[in-house]
């Protein structure tokens, strides 16, 4: 059985639907928008994910412009706040290890950017890069009790000062495009 699971399940409830619809056996758990809640659930629940196989499927910001919601698949994952990405910090070696996950699809890969916030800019973010609040913590939490973690981001907007804005604009679409994406391959 699949685990799928998302900061706010809004981003997955057109998904959601149609496993039901084609029954697909699945779970779903809202883990909370931001990295201390979703960790917080992670923690409550943790014993749920022994050995199970986890989907998480969120929304990013992409360094490049924006145009329209793009699925990702996320190969490597990074705790990587603005201000060590503009060095205006200095990193504590070795805390936040880089990720490195297995993928399943043909979707773009990407390197996903996590910190506690969003970013105001793009500065320090390459190409491949893309912005997540929840998927590193949730992503290492789990990665003690199961290695069938797999991350699946669209984009919604482009890093920066008008992020939020486009994200709002785009997040009932993006939940539209990873449910047509990411049905297939479950």
């Amino acid at each position: 059985m699949i685990k799928v699971m998302s900061a706010a399940k809004f981003e997955v409830t057109p998904l959601l639907e149609e496993l039901k619809n084609r029954g697909i056996q699945h779970e779903y758990l809202e883990l909370g928008v931001g990295v201390f809640e979703s960790l917080k659930t992670i923690h409550h629940n943790i014993h749920l994910f022994k050995n199970a196989k986890i989907i998480f499927i969120g929304s990013c910001g992409t360094q490049t412009e924006f145009y329209k919601p793009e699925t990702f698949e996320i190969n490597k994952l990074s705790w990587l706040p603005l201000a060590e990405r503009t060095q205006m910090a200095h990193r504590i070696e070795d805390c936040d290890p880089e990720i490195n996950l297995e993928t399943i699809s043909s979707f773009p890969k990407r390197h996903v950017v996590c910190s506690s916030n969003l970013s105001l800019t793009n500065k320090g973010l390459s190409k491949d890069q893309v912005e997540n609040i929840e998927s590193y913590g949730v992503v290492r939490a789990l990665s003690s009790v199961t290695d069938k973690i797999h991350v699946f981001l669209t984009s919604t907007n482009q890093v920066g000062a008008s992020g939020h804005d486009q994200w709002l604009q785009h997040f009932k679409n993006a939940a539209m495009v990873i449910k047509s994406d990411i049905v297939g391959i479950l």
